[in-house]
C-alpha cells in the first residue's frame, strides 16, 4: 500500500508530523480532510507493514462497537483508554503509538492501526457530516455484512474445494502406497504386465514419491501464469467464473460505501476514494488515470474489474435524486449478492464435479489394476 509521510502546519502554527494512504498525495491529502496549503513537505513511500501487521474484521468490528456508547452519550474522548485497553488494538498501539495521539481525528487513529479502507471511509464520511454516532453503526453493519459475505463465500466453494483437494490426495497417495506393492505382483506374476490400469497407478505412483516437488512447481507456475496473464485467459471456463466471482465481491463493497455516504448525505467528491476501498489504490488509480474528460462515475464502473451488472444498472443514476439512488443502489446490491451467491454454488459444482471424477478414477485403478487380480488369481489363477 502505498503512503504518504507529511509534514504539515496546524491550527496553533506547530509542526506535526502525519502518514497518510492514498493513490496520490492530492487525493491522499483531500481523503484525510487537510488543506494543500497546510502541508510544507511529503514524502511517498510503500508501506510493507500491512502485510503482517493487520487486524482481523471481527476484532475491528467489536473495537466500534466498544467506542459506539462513548460517541452516543457525547463523550468521544473518554474512548482513548479503549486504544489501551482492548486486547487487538492495545498490541497495534504499540507498534504505531501515532494512534494513541488524541489530537488526530478518529479516522487518522484507525487508519494507522490498519483498519479496513471501507471502514476508514466511512468514519471520515461521518467526521464530514458532524454525526459520528450514526456512521459508526453503519461501519459496524458494513463490517458485518463482510463477515458474513465471506463466511458465505467460503463455505460455498470450500465443500467443493476440499473434495477436489481430498480426491486428488487420496488418488497419488494410494498411488504412491501402492507402486512398490505393484512391483512385486508384477514380477510374482499376479498381476500381468500389460494391465493398463497397474501400470498407470504404478506410474503416477513412481512420480509422485520420486518428483512430488515438480508437481507444487507446476501448480506455482500455473498459479502464477494465471495472475500474470489473467487479463488475457479469464474469458476461458473455469477461470471466467472466479474472475467474475472477485468481480461481483468488489461491486458488493463498493456499493455498501456508496450507499452508506448517499444515507449521509455526502457526493462522491472523489470517485477514487470510493474505487481504491473496493478494488484497491494501484487498480483506482489506473482507472482514474484513464478516466476521460466528461465521464461520471458511473462510467468509471464499466471495467474489468467490476461485474457487469453493477455497471449496466448504474447507467445514469447521477442524474436521479438521493432518494431514486438510495433506492437504485439498493436493488442493485441485492441483486449483486444473489449473483454472488449463483456463482458461489457454480464453482463449487464445479469442484464437486471434477473430485467426483478424481476419485472414480482412483476407485477404477485401484479395483482394475490391483485388487481384481489379486482376487481373480486367489480363485483360480486368473489373469486380468
Amino acid at each position: 500500500m502505498f503512503a504518504w509521510r507529511i509534514q504539515l502546519v496546524g491550527s496553533t502554527g506547530k509542526l506535526h508530523a502525519r502518514v497518510i494512504s492514498g493513490i496520490s498525495l492530492k487525493h491522499a491529502i483531500s481523503g484525510a480532510g487537510y488543506d494543500l496549503r497546510q502541508i510544507t513537505s511529503a514524502e511517498r513511500y510503500f508501506r510493507y507493514d500491512w502485510l503482517t501487521a493487520n487486524i482481523s474484521q471481527q476484532a475491528q468490528m467489536i473495537f466500534l462497537m466498544k467506542l459506539l456508547p462513548y460517541y452516543i452519550a457525547g463523550i468521544p474522548h473518554q474512548s482513548a483508554q479503549l486504544f489501551r485497553t482492548y486486547g487487538p488494538i492495545q498490541r497495534l498501539s504499540k507498534r504505531y503509538p501515532v494512534a494513541l495521539d488524541v489530537n488526530l481525528s478518529l479516522s487518522e487513529r484507525l487508519e494507522a492501526l490498519r483498519f479496513e479502507p471501507i471502514v476508514i471511509t466511512i468514519i471520515r464520511a461521518g467526521e464530514k457530516s458532524g454525526d459520528i454516532a450514526v456512521v459508526l453503526k453503519q461501519a459496524i453493519s458494513n463490517l458485518q455484512k463482510q463477515i458474513e459475505m465471506y463466511r458465505a463465500a467460503r463455505k460455498g466453494v470450500a465443500g467443493g474445494l476440499l473434495l477436489f483437494i481430498a480426491s486428488l490426495a487420496i488418488l497419488l497417495g494410494v498411488s504412491a502406497g501402492t507402486a512398490g506393492a505393484l512391483d512385486s505382483l508384477i514380477e510374482a506374476g499376479i498381476i500381468e504386465q500389460h494391465n493398463f490400469a497397474g501400470l498407470l497407478l504404478k506410474g503416477l505412483g513412481n512420480y509422485a514419491r520420486n518428483h512430488l516437488w515438480s508437481l507444487f512447481l507446476i501448480a506455482a507456475f500455473i498459479a502464477g501464469a494465471v495472475v500474470r496473464y489473467g487479463d488475457s485467459i479469464k474469458h476461458l471456463w473455469p477461470i471466467s467464473a472466479f474472475y467474475s466471482y472477485l468481480n461481483v465481491l468488489r461491486s458488493i463493497r463498493l456499493v455498501s460505501v456508496w450507499l452508506i455516504l448517499e444515507r449521509a448525505g455526502l457526493s462522491i467528491e472523489h470517485d477514487e476514494h470510493l474505487l481504491a476501498t473496493a478494488i484497491g489504490e494501484k487498480h483506482a488509480l489506473r482507472i482514474s488515470e484513464q478516466r476521460k474528460k466528461g465521464e461520471t462515475f458511473s462510467d468509471l464502473l464499466n471495467c474489468q474489474y467490476f461485474s457487469a451488472t453493477l455497471a449496466e444498472c448504474c447507467v445514469g443514476i447521477s442524474s436521479l435524486g438521493v432518494s431514486n439512488r438510495i433506492h437504485l443502489l439498493e436493488q442493485i446490491a441485492q441483486l449483486l449478492d444473489m449473483e454472488r451467491a449463483q456463482l458461489a454454488s457454480t464453482i463449487s459444482r464445479t469442484f464437486y464435479i471434477v473430485g467426483m471424477v478424481i476419485a472414480l478414477t482412483a476407485i477404477v485403478l485401484i479395483l482394475s489394476g490391483v485388487l481384481l487380480p489379486i482376487y481373480s488369481s486367489g480363485l483360480g489363477g486368473i489373469r486380468l
